[in-house]
Protein backbone atom coordinates (compact mmCIF):
# COMPACT_ATOMS: atom_id res chain seq x y z
CA UNK A 1 0.00 0.00 0.00
CA UNK A 2 2.91 2.17 0.86
CA UNK A 3 4.77 1.91 -2.33
CA UNK A 4 1.35 1.86 -4.41
CA UNK A 5 0.72 5.49 -2.64
CA UNK A 6 4.26 6.80 -3.34
CA UNK A 7 3.65 6.11 -7.23
CA UNK A 8 0.42 7.86 -6.86
CA UNK A 9 1.67 10.76 -5.04
CA UNK A 10 4.57 11.11 -7.84
CA UNK A 11 2.72 11.17 -10.54
CA UNK A 12 0.34 13.80 -8.95
CA UNK A 13 3.76 15.63 -8.76
CA UNK A 14 4.86 14.79 -11.79
CA UNK A 15 1.74 16.24 -14.12
CA UNK A 16 2.11 19.88 -13.51
CA UNK A 17 5.42 19.77 -14.52
CA UNK A 18 4.64 17.74 -17.74
CA UNK A 19 1.59 20.38 -18.43
CA UNK A 20 4.25 23.40 -18.09
CA UNK A 21 6.77 21.99 -20.10
CA UNK A 22 4.22 21.90 -23.01
CA UNK A 23 2.88 25.54 -22.31
CA UNK A 24 6.27 26.80 -22.23
CA UNK A 25 6.59 25.15 -25.84
CA UNK A 26 3.46 26.49 -26.85
CA UNK A 27 4.63 29.78 -25.63
CA UNK A 28 7.40 29.74 -26.89
CA UNK A 29 6.36 29.23 -30.59
CA UNK A 30 3.91 32.32 -29.54
CA UNK A 31 6.53 34.38 -28.64
CA UNK A 32 8.71 33.76 -31.91
CA UNK A 33 5.62 34.91 -34.26
CA UNK A 34 4.94 38.18 -31.79
CA UNK A 35 8.64 38.89 -32.33
CA UNK A 36 9.02 38.76 -36.07
CA UNK A 37 9.79 42.70 -37.70
CA UNK A 38 11.44 43.78 -34.25
CA UNK A 39 12.08 47.31 -34.15
CA UNK A 40 8.71 48.46 -36.73
CA UNK A 41 6.29 49.36 -34.50
CA UNK A 42 3.09 49.60 -37.69
CA UNK A 43 2.81 50.24 -41.53
CA UNK A 44 0.07 51.44 -44.02
CA UNK A 45 0.06 50.22 -47.41
CA UNK A 46 -2.21 50.34 -50.57
CA UNK A 47 -3.69 47.51 -51.73
CA UNK A 48 -5.71 46.04 -55.16
CA UNK A 49 -7.70 43.74 -55.25
CA UNK A 50 -9.51 41.11 -58.06
CA UNK A 51 -12.32 40.77 -55.98
CA UNK A 52 -13.83 44.49 -55.34
CA UNK A 53 -15.45 45.13 -58.83
CA UNK A 54 -16.77 41.59 -58.72
CA UNK A 55 -18.48 42.56 -54.93
CA UNK A 56 -19.38 45.77 -56.20
CA UNK A 57 -21.23 44.23 -59.08
CA UNK A 58 -22.87 41.71 -57.30
CA UNK A 59 -23.76 44.43 -54.40
CA UNK A 60 -25.26 47.39 -56.99
CA UNK A 61 -26.88 44.85 -59.36
CA UNK A 62 -30.94 45.17 -57.86
CA UNK A 63 -30.05 49.41 -58.18
CA UNK A 64 -31.98 51.57 -60.93
CA UNK A 65 -29.95 52.05 -64.10
CA UNK A 66 -30.16 55.28 -63.35
CA UNK A 67 -28.98 55.64 -60.21
CA UNK A 68 -24.85 56.14 -60.28
CA UNK A 69 -23.01 53.32 -59.28
CA UNK A 70 -20.09 54.39 -56.20
CA UNK A 71 -16.83 54.26 -58.12
CA UNK A 72 -14.19 51.53 -56.85
CA UNK A 73 -12.63 52.32 -53.46
CA UNK A 74 -9.01 52.74 -52.96
CA UNK A 75 -8.63 49.94 -49.77
CA UNK A 76 -5.42 50.79 -47.72
CA UNK A 77 -3.99 48.24 -45.22
CA UNK A 78 -3.03 49.31 -41.91
CA UNK A 79 -0.75 47.14 -39.51
CA UNK A 80 -0.10 47.64 -35.77
CA UNK A 81 2.05 45.68 -33.30
CA UNK A 82 -0.26 46.52 -30.38
CA UNK A 83 -3.12 47.21 -32.01
CA UNK A 84 -3.75 44.65 -34.97
CA UNK A 85 -4.47 44.42 -38.86
CA UNK A 86 -7.74 46.36 -40.75
CA UNK A 87 -8.47 46.97 -44.21
CA UNK A 88 -9.76 50.42 -44.80
CA UNK A 89 -10.90 52.94 -47.96
CA UNK A 90 -8.80 55.85 -48.55
CA UNK A 91 -12.10 58.09 -48.32
CA UNK A 92 -15.22 57.92 -46.90
CA UNK A 93 -17.98 56.24 -48.90
CA UNK A 94 -21.65 57.79 -48.81
CA UNK A 95 -23.04 54.12 -49.80
CA UNK A 96 -23.62 52.10 -46.81
CA UNK A 97 -23.41 48.58 -48.81
CA UNK A 98 -20.14 50.16 -49.59
CA UNK A 99 -18.75 49.28 -45.95
CA UNK A 100 -20.23 46.36 -46.10
CA UNK A 101 -18.45 44.98 -48.64
CA UNK A 102 -15.02 46.26 -47.34
CA UNK A 103 -16.13 44.55 -44.31
CA UNK A 104 -15.95 41.35 -45.74
CA UNK A 105 -13.17 41.86 -47.67
CA UNK A 106 -11.47 42.83 -44.31
CA UNK A 107 -12.50 39.66 -42.56
CA UNK A 108 -10.03 37.68 -45.99
CA UNK A 109 -7.80 39.64 -45.93
CA UNK A 110 -6.76 41.95 -42.82
CA UNK A 111 -4.39 39.20 -41.01
CA UNK A 112 -1.63 39.54 -38.95
CA UNK A 113 0.24 36.28 -39.55
CA UNK A 114 2.36 36.83 -36.42
CA UNK A 115 -0.71 35.97 -34.31
CA UNK A 116 -2.57 33.75 -36.69
CA UNK A 117 -1.64 31.16 -34.44
CA UNK A 118 -1.01 30.99 -30.54
CA UNK A 119 -1.48 34.90 -30.54
CA UNK A 120 0.83 36.05 -27.31
CA UNK A 121 -2.34 38.04 -26.61
CA UNK A 122 -4.39 35.23 -25.69
CA UNK A 123 -1.74 33.33 -23.89
CA UNK A 124 -3.95 33.61 -20.17
CA UNK A 125 -6.41 32.08 -22.05
CA UNK A 126 -4.41 28.95 -22.94
CA UNK A 127 -3.01 28.44 -20.07
CA UNK A 128 -6.84 28.16 -18.35
CA UNK A 129 -7.70 25.25 -21.29
CA UNK A 130 -4.33 23.60 -20.81
CA UNK A 131 -4.95 23.26 -17.15
CA UNK A 132 -8.64 21.83 -17.88
CA UNK A 133 -7.34 19.18 -20.67
CA UNK A 134 -5.62 16.32 -21.11
CA UNK A 135 -2.14 17.12 -22.32
CA UNK A 136 0.07 14.34 -23.87
CA UNK A 137 3.48 14.76 -25.81
CA UNK A 138 5.70 12.83 -27.66
CA UNK A 139 9.46 13.57 -29.93
CA UNK A 140 10.11 12.19 -33.60
CA UNK A 141 12.39 12.79 -36.10
CA UNK A 142 10.79 13.43 -39.78
CA UNK A 143 13.11 13.90 -42.28
CA UNK A 144 15.98 14.92 -39.98
CA UNK A 145 13.76 17.56 -37.89
CA UNK A 146 13.05 16.71 -34.50
CA UNK A 147 9.30 17.13 -33.93
CA UNK A 148 7.43 18.07 -30.82
CA UNK A 149 3.90 16.24 -31.43
CA UNK A 150 1.41 18.01 -28.35
CA UNK A 151 -2.29 16.59 -28.21
CA UNK A 152 -4.75 18.15 -26.19
CA UNK A 153 -7.99 16.46 -25.13
CA UNK A 154 -11.07 18.14 -23.35
CA UNK A 155 -13.07 15.93 -21.38
CA UNK A 156 -16.14 18.09 -22.50
CA UNK A 157 -16.44 19.86 -26.03
CA UNK A 158 -15.12 23.02 -24.94
CA UNK A 159 -14.79 26.86 -26.77
CA UNK A 160 -11.68 28.32 -27.17
CA UNK A 161 -12.17 31.61 -28.19
CA UNK A 162 -9.28 32.52 -30.87
CA UNK A 163 -6.72 31.59 -27.74
CA UNK A 164 -4.50 28.65 -30.25
CA UNK A 165 -5.42 30.49 -33.90
CA UNK A 166 -7.37 33.24 -34.83
CA UNK A 167 -10.58 34.02 -36.34
CA UNK A 168 -8.59 35.03 -39.85
CA UNK A 169 -9.18 31.44 -41.64
CA UNK A 170 -12.36 30.44 -40.32
CA UNK A 171 -11.15 27.50 -38.10
CA UNK A 172 -14.09 25.95 -35.71
CA UNK A 173 -13.69 27.58 -32.23
CA UNK A 174 -16.86 26.31 -30.94
CA UNK A 175 -17.39 22.83 -29.28
CA UNK A 176 -13.45 21.77 -29.71
CA UNK A 177 -12.82 17.90 -28.28
CA UNK A 178 -9.45 17.91 -29.62
CA UNK A 179 -6.30 19.77 -30.55
CA UNK A 180 -2.69 17.88 -31.79
CA UNK A 181 0.01 20.64 -32.44
CA UNK A 182 3.26 19.23 -34.56
CA UNK A 183 6.18 22.06 -33.44
CA UNK A 184 9.39 22.27 -34.41
CA UNK A 185 11.06 23.65 -31.32
CA UNK A 186 14.85 24.67 -32.84
CA UNK A 187 13.08 27.23 -34.90
CA UNK A 188 9.37 27.82 -32.65
CA UNK A 189 7.01 27.23 -35.35
CA UNK A 190 3.84 25.43 -35.78
CA UNK A 191 4.55 23.07 -38.50
CA UNK A 192 1.12 21.16 -38.12
CA UNK A 193 -2.54 21.60 -36.55
CA UNK A 194 -5.06 18.98 -36.15
CA UNK A 195 -8.66 20.40 -34.77
CA UNK A 196 -11.66 18.27 -34.08
CA UNK A 197 -14.75 19.47 -32.87
CA UNK A 198 -18.26 18.37 -32.48
CA UNK A 199 -19.48 21.45 -34.97
CA UNK A 200 -17.49 20.20 -38.02
CA UNK A 201 -15.65 17.40 -39.94
CA UNK A 202 -12.27 17.34 -38.60
CA UNK A 203 -9.49 19.28 -40.66
CA UNK A 204 -5.73 19.34 -40.56
CA UNK A 205 -4.02 22.20 -41.12
CA UNK A 206 -0.32 22.12 -42.23
CA UNK A 207 1.87 25.66 -42.29
CA UNK A 208 5.04 26.08 -44.05
CA UNK A 209 7.20 29.02 -43.39
CA UNK A 210 9.09 32.31 -44.56
CA UNK A 211 12.23 32.65 -42.62
CA UNK A 212 14.93 36.05 -42.37
CA UNK A 213 16.11 37.65 -39.81
CA UNK A 214 15.83 34.84 -37.56
CA UNK A 215 12.51 34.87 -37.39
CA UNK A 216 9.75 32.73 -39.22
CA UNK A 217 6.22 33.89 -40.55
CA UNK A 218 3.55 31.29 -42.03
CA UNK A 219 3.68 31.68 -45.94
CA UNK A 220 1.92 28.65 -47.07
CA UNK A 221 -1.18 27.67 -45.10
CA UNK A 222 -2.87 24.55 -46.60
CA UNK A 223 -6.36 23.58 -44.69
CA UNK A 224 -7.83 20.40 -45.39
CA UNK A 225 -10.36 17.70 -44.12
CA UNK A 226 -10.09 14.14 -44.18
CA UNK A 227 -13.75 13.36 -46.18
CA UNK A 228 -12.44 16.27 -49.25
CA UNK A 229 -15.07 18.52 -48.57
CA UNK A 230 -12.65 21.97 -47.31
CA UNK A 231 -10.04 22.11 -49.44
CA UNK A 232 -8.21 25.59 -48.89
CA UNK A 233 -4.74 27.12 -49.56
CA UNK A 234 -3.34 30.58 -48.00
CA UNK A 235 0.03 32.02 -49.76
CA UNK A 236 1.74 35.15 -48.83
CA UNK A 237 4.74 35.96 -51.07
CA UNK A 238 7.26 38.76 -49.41
CA UNK A 239 9.49 41.04 -50.31
CA UNK A 240 12.70 43.22 -48.51
CA UNK A 241 10.95 46.55 -48.01
CA UNK A 242 13.49 48.89 -46.24
CA UNK A 243 14.98 46.31 -44.13
CA UNK A 244 12.26 44.28 -43.19
CA UNK A 245 10.08 41.09 -45.30
CA UNK A 246 6.74 41.98 -45.55
CA UNK A 247 3.77 40.64 -48.13
CA UNK A 248 3.63 41.96 -51.46
CA UNK A 249 1.31 39.74 -52.49
CA UNK A 250 -1.56 37.00 -50.86
CA UNK A 251 -3.49 34.37 -52.95
CA UNK A 252 -6.19 32.49 -51.03
CA UNK A 253 -8.73 29.79 -52.53
CA UNK A 254 -11.49 28.39 -50.51
CA UNK A 255 -13.64 25.22 -51.35
CA UNK A 256 -15.63 24.29 -48.53
CA UNK A 257 -19.33 23.32 -48.80
CA UNK A 258 -21.34 26.17 -49.64
CA UNK A 259 -18.54 28.00 -50.39
CA UNK A 260 -16.14 28.21 -53.26
CA UNK A 261 -13.78 31.48 -53.88
CA UNK A 262 -10.74 32.60 -54.84
CA UNK A 263 -8.62 36.32 -54.12
CA UNK A 264 -5.69 37.71 -54.84
CA UNK A 265 -4.43 40.77 -53.25
CA UNK A 266 -1.07 42.67 -54.23
CA UNK A 267 0.18 45.23 -51.48
CA UNK A 268 2.07 48.20 -52.60
CA UNK A 269 3.47 51.60 -51.13
CA UNK A 270 4.55 50.74 -47.91
CA UNK A 271 4.68 53.31 -45.19
CA UNK A 272 6.81 52.25 -42.20
CA UNK A 273 6.71 53.48 -38.28
CA UNK A 274 9.86 52.37 -36.50
CA UNK A 275 9.54 52.15 -33.19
Amino acid sequence: MRVTVAVLLAITLLLPTACRAETGLIEAVSKQYSESHPGLASYRVKLKTNKIDEMLGRMTSSMPPDVPRPEVPNLIKFWDREAGTVVRPATTSPFPYMQQMIDRFSQRFAIDLGTLFLPASRAGEREQLLRKATVKSSKSEIADRSVHHVEISFSEATDIAGAFYGIGLDLPQRKITRLELDIDPQKRTLVNLEIASEESAPLTVAIRHFEAGGHSLPSVIAITSPDGSTDEKFTTTFREIKGYHLPVKQERSIRRPGLEEYLLVEFFDYELKRR
